[in-house]
């Protein structure tokens, strides 16, 4: 009886330490997400800002190749490029001004 009660009492200290561990880890993980995003953000508007600055007429973007998943969207709005995944906004200046353009990967 005294072994059971032992291991029982092992195991539930053992959770507790498992989930006192895995709280700060799973911010770490959501924080570093969240930086990738927003450099991704920032790169993207030196693209169209390197763009906007060789005075070429078009260009063609994939956003397929850009945006990280399916969930993500890019719209441009009074001179701000904005990327949104879920419910968290990412933006980045834009060198124009534009009233609103939605762009997603969405087909």
């Amino acid at each position: 009886m005294e072994f059971t009660l032992s291991r029982v009492c092992m195991g539930v200290c053992g959770l507790i330490v498992l989930a006192t561990v895995m709280l700060p880890v799973t911010g770490m993980f959501e924080d570093s997400s969240d930086a990738d995003i927003q450099s991704l953000t920032n790169d993207t508007g030196r693209m169209l800002e390197t763009f906007e600055r060789s005075g070429a007429d078009a260009m063609t973007i994939s956003l397929r190749d850009i945006l990280p998943n399916h969930s993500c969207s890019m719209r441009m709005e009074r001179g701000m490029m904005i990327i949104a995944e879920n419910e968290k906004e990412y933006r980045t200046s834009a060198p124009w001004t534009v009233e609103t353009e939605r762009i997603s990967t969405k087909t």
